[in-house]
């Protein structure tokens, strides 16, 4: 199976995703207790009324799989911060770039305006909910990216000095950093690894509801449904355009008023 195949987990809606990933814990809690009442040496009339002891094995089952989740949970927010970071250091470069283009004169007007036109697309991809119009925004941004270059090699070599060599600098600087940015908003962690968190989850679900019944049974899969509310939070952050958790855009936004007020 290629990566498209796992893929599938950062492009399902939120809501459908939620209720895919329960129904799968549910099935398999049931799939647990049926097997309980059919292969094991309790029958189905003993009931337990109170919390039962967890047994070694489905401690160690559980120790396990909160370690993991809280692993994969560190490594989305990790992610999220970096993404922040670099918006942040976007906005820094590309306010810098419009001074050295106000210091440079008249001749870098037309450099103004394509950096207004790449703000606005940059933007514009952080903040658009559909995936494969996010692609195509940072396309049309890496474009700009190469255009603003080229005109700022142009602007120093007609007209050579310490202004315009610094437009250059400032120039290289905010592709550096708008390329780092584009590459931090993929998914941190790798979609084999949280596919089998996900696999991790549902076999211990089978696992409770084959080892418990009556209180303890239900407060077991109480406890299988809040981590896979967890994991569902962590595809959430993992999706930077798609996902209801997304990095503050605001540092850019404030740097494109700044272009258009001037």
């Amino acid at each position: 199976m290629n990566e498209s195949f796992w893929s599938v987990l950062y492009e399902l809606p939120e809501l459908i995703l939620g209720l895919l990933l329960v129904t799968l814990i549910v099935a398999a809690h049931g799939a647990g207790r049926w097997a309980r009442g059919h292969f094991s040496g309790f029958a189905d009339t003993q009931s337990q009324d109170g919390f039962a002891p967890a047994p070694p094995v489905v401690s160690s089952i559980l120790g396990l799989l909160t370690l993991l989740i809280s692993f994969t949970f560190s490594m989305a927010v990790g992610g999220y911060d970096k993404r922040y970071d670099a918006v942040i250091d976007e906005a820094r470069a590309v306010y810098a770039t419009d001074l050295a283009a106000r210091l440079a004169g008249t001749r870098a007007d037309g450099f103004r305006s394509m950096l207004k036109q790449y703000v606005d697309l940059r933007l514009a991809a952080a903040t658009n909910p559909d995936f494969q119009r996010t692609r195509a925004l940072t396309r049309e941004s890496t474009a700009v990216q190469r255009r603003l270059w080229g005109a700022a090699n142009l602007i120093s070599a007609a007209a050579p000095g310490e202004q315009t060599s610094k437009l250059v600098a400032s120039t290289q600087s905010m592709v550096e950093v708008g390329m780092r940015r584009v590459a931090l908003r993929q998914p941190v962690v790798p979609i084999r690894v949280l596919f089998a968190v996900i696999l991790f989850t549902i076999v211990s679900a089978f696992v409770l509801g084959y080892s418990y019944r009556g209180v303890t049974h239900r407060a077991s899969g109480a406890l299988l449904l809040l981590l896979m509310l967890v994991v569902v939070l962590i595809i959430d952050i993992e999706r930077p355009s798609g996902g209801a958790i997304r990095e503050s855009q605001q540092p850019m936004q404030d740097v494109r008023d700044r272009l258009y007020a001037a």
